[in-house]
């Protein structure tokens, strides 16, 4: 069963939506992403924005955008990994991906199993 969540930070105009499944959690085409890295970004973060900016996946649409825009759907290994590029920080991306409802990914999850 696959649930779409959402992760936002209203105040700095970042959104994005992805998927949780088998294969990892896809973060969906048009997120908008923290322009700037801050102090608190992990080393395996930076490096696959990195990657994703010099593929010219992660790019500034405009000079005058303060976001970076995902060009193509993107499966990270883990929700973590995704709330990372996404909010340009560390993160805990089984807390930080919400159901619409408020839930956390990892409320939704459990829910599942049981």
């Amino acid at each position: 069963m696959l649930v779409n969540f959402r992760l936002a930070l209203p105040w700095k105009e970042l959104h994005a939506e992805g998927e949780y499944s088998e294969e990892g959690f896809v973060v969906f085409a048009g997120a908008k992403c923290r322009l700037e890295e801050t102090k608190a970004i992990n080393r395996a973060a930076k490096k696959v924005r990195k990657t994703l900016q010099k593929k010219e996946i992660l790019t500034q649409q405009k000079d005058t955008d303060d976001f970076l825009t995902l060009g193509t759907d993107h499966i990270f290994k883990t929700p973590s990994a995704a709330a990372c590029v996404v909010l340009g920080r560390s993160a805990n991306g089984w807390t930080e991906w919400k159901y619409k409802d408020g839930r956390t990914l990892d409320e939704v999850k459990r829910n599942i199993r049981e």
